[in-house]
């Protein structure tokens, strides 16, 4: 079975995330002149960037094993817990967000902000040592709201299956401009 045959098997939700540009970026006085980047920043118009296709399968996943409450894990500015509220909340969970302390910059601070603006359960921790243990607290004190636990940064061999995808983007304009 071919990745694009294995992609049409796992469960998937639709977050957006259209076929991202593959766009040539100069580098001038550089060894190589220029070098192609795929643009996932410009993955979904409600928030963009390379989270959201891990997350198609993720909370795919989750809706798959009807689950009412995803949780993950992050640093306090995570955008991987942010992409996780974002999404989340829009596909009808609960989010609990297991979150370990960063610097707070005013960038942090927003995006803290905008976690509790959506409805986020925030669960803080003192150290990042500590997260796995909170992760699965969280999960066993939800035990009757259905948790599932997205890997912190949707670091899986499922979430890696968004890469697979977007590779296949870049084969196929690749073959059809001849690169």
């Amino acid at each position: 079975m071919g990745p694009e045959e294995l992609l049409s098997t796992l469960p998937r939700l639709s977050l957006g995330v259209t076929r991202t540009p593959v766009e040539a970026l100069a580098l001038e006085g550089e060894a190589v002149d220029r070098i192609w980047v795929k643009r996932d920043d410009r993955s979904a118009d409600c928030y963009g960037g390379n989270k959201v296709r891990k997350l198609e399968l993720l909370l795919g996943e989750a809706r798959a094993r009807q689950a009412e409450r995803v949780v993950t894990a992050g640093a306090f500015g995570s955008h991987h817990a942010l992409a996780t509220t974002v999404y989340g909340r829009r596909e009808g969970f609960q989010v609990t967000l297991v979150l370990c302390p960063q610097s707070v910059t005013e960038k942090v601070r927003r995006i803290l902000r905008t976690n509790l603006e959506l409805g986020a359960e925030l669960r803080v921790v003192p150290r990042m040592e500590l997260i796995p243990p909170a992760l699965a607290l969280a999960r066993l004190r939800r035990s009757g709201g259905r948790p599932y636990v997205v890997p912190p940064g949707g670091s899986s061999v499922l979430g890696t299956f968004g890469y697979v995808a977007a590779e296949m983007e870049v084969a196929r304009v690749g073959a059809r401009d001849g690169r």
